[in-house]
C-alpha cells in the first residue's frame, strides 16, 4: 500500500515511468559527481532567481532551511518540542540571504511556527524592508522524530545507524526507503512530502505569478528535493547528502506540476 501512496504523492511532481517500483528503473546516486548532474543541484538558486524571468502561470516558491539554531550547536534534535532560535551565525546567515535577495521581488512570505524559522525569515524580511509578517503553517514545521524529539547526538545514534545502513543502498526500491520510519511515531519523508505538496499546491493558487519565501527546515527541503529527482529518474539516500543552514530550493508550480529548479548549499556526504 505504501507503494502505490507515495506514487500518488511524487506523480504531482511530474510523469514517473511506470516501472518506478523497480530499483532499476532510478539511477543510484554513489557519488559527488552523479550527485552534481542531478538537474536541481546542477543549478544555482541564486542566479536561477536572478536570471530566469517568472511566467505569469507560474508560482514559484522559494523554500529556505533556518539558518544555525542552538541546537544546530549542541548537536541535539530539536525537531518541534525544543523550540530553539538562531545562533549569532545563524543571524548573520539569514541576513545574507537577504542581501542576496536583494533585487528579487518577493510577494508574499510563510514560516514554520517554529522560532528558528521564523526568526530565519525575519531577517530576511528585514534586509528587504518587507513590511507584512510571515504567515504561519503547520505543514511547514520539521520533519516530527516521536520519541527522539529533543535527543542528543548519542541518544539518536541508533536511528541514523539505521537510515545510513539498514534504510540506504539497492536492497530496498526508492519508495520503500522513502517511507521508511525507525519508530511508528515518526514522520517518513513521504509523510512530510504529503503535507508540504498539498501547501504548495494550495497557495500556488493566489500566487500565481509570485515569488513567495518560505521559511522551513532540513526535513522538508529534503523531501522535496529527493521526491523530485525520483521523478527525473534518480534514487538518492536520505543520509547520502546534506543540506546546509539557509540553503535553498526553487520550486515551481504550473498547473498540476511541481518542479524542483534550482539549489544551493546541498553536499553529497
Amino acid at each position: 500500500m505504501f507503494r502505490l501512496y507515495l506514487f500518488g504523492i511524487i506523480i504531482m511532481f511530474s510523469q514517473l515511468n511506470a516501472a518506478l517500483s523497480s530499483p532499476r528503473s532510478l539511477t543510484y546516486i554513489k557519488n559527488e559527481r552523479e550527485f552534481s548532474e542531478i538537474p536541481a543541484i546542477a543549478t544555482e538558486a541564486y542566479g536561477y532567481l536572478k536570471n530566469t524571468p517568472l511566467s505569469p502561470s507560474v508560482t514559484r516558491f522559494i523554500f529556505i532551511r533556518h539558518g544555525e539554531s542552538t541546537s544546530n550547536q549542541e548537536r541535539t534534535i530539536a525537531g518541534r518540542k525544543l523550540d530553539v532560535g538562531l545562533s549569532e551565525e545563524g543571524i548573520q546567515q539569514a541576513e545574507l540571504v537577504g542581501r542576496s535577495l536583494k533585487n528579487i521581488q518577493i510577494a508574499h512570505f510563510y514560516s514554520s511556527p517554529s522560532l528558528r524559522a521564523q526568526q530565519t525569515v525575519a531577517c530576511i524580511e528585514e534586509n528587504l524592508c518587507a513590511k507584512a509578517p510571515a504567515a504561519l503553517d503547520e505543514r511547514l514545521y520539521e520533519k516530527f522524530y516521536g520519541p527522539y524529539e529533543g535527543a542528543s547526538e548519542q541518544e539518536y545514534a541508533p536511528v541514523k545507524q539505521a537510515e545510513e545502513v539498514e534504510n540506504s543502498g539497492l536492497e530496498k526500491t526508492f519508495e520503500e526507503k522513502f517511507a521508511f520510519k525507525y519508530h511508528p511515531e515518526m514522520e517518513s519523508m513521504t509523510d512530510v512530502l504529503a503535507r508540504v505538496t498539498q501547501f504548495v499546491r494550495e497557495k500556488s493558487v493566489p500566487h500565481q505569478g509570485q515569488n513567495v519565501l518560505i521559511g522551513t527546515h532540513n526535513g522538508v527541503l529534503k523531501a522535496l528535493f529527493m521526491a523530485d529527482a525520483a521523478s527525473k529518474g534518480y534514487d538518492i539516500d536520505y543520509r547520502a547528502f546534506i543540506l546546509g543552514n539557509c540553503a535553498l530550493l526553487v520550486v515551481e508550480v504550473e498547473g498540476s506540476e511541481v518542479r524542483v529548479m534550482a539549489s544551493n548549499k546541498l553536499k553529497f556526504k
